[in-house]
């Protein structure tokens, strides 16, 4: 979990992650669960076979009561691939 300056709220996740698939994603979209509250946060871009992405994502969880780094729960829950296909 990212947090604020003053350590009082949340300011997004910080993902590392693979694709493991030999065709390039162009959006991931990740399930959040921060004390007891989903979260859907979506990054986008081209992301190729084996790459490592390390992206903050800040479409969500921003503002949130900060109560500690860690995430119950993190996963991606939908691919959309370059080709059109979409695995969930």
């Amino acid at each position: 979990m990212n947090e604020t300056g003053n350590h009082t709220q949340t300011n997004g996740v910080n993902v590392v992650y693979y694709n493991g698939h030999e065709t390039p994603a162009t959006e991931v979209d990740f399930f959040v669960r921060y004390h007891g509250k989903t979260y859907t946060l979506i990054d986008r871009g081209t992301f190729t076979h084996y790459a490592q992405i390390n992206h903050n994502l800040g479409n969500a969880l921003v503002g949130e009561v900060w109560q500690g780094q860690d995430a119950e729960l993190c996963m991606p829950a939908r691919v959309l691939f370059a080709n059109g296909k979409v695995l969930e």
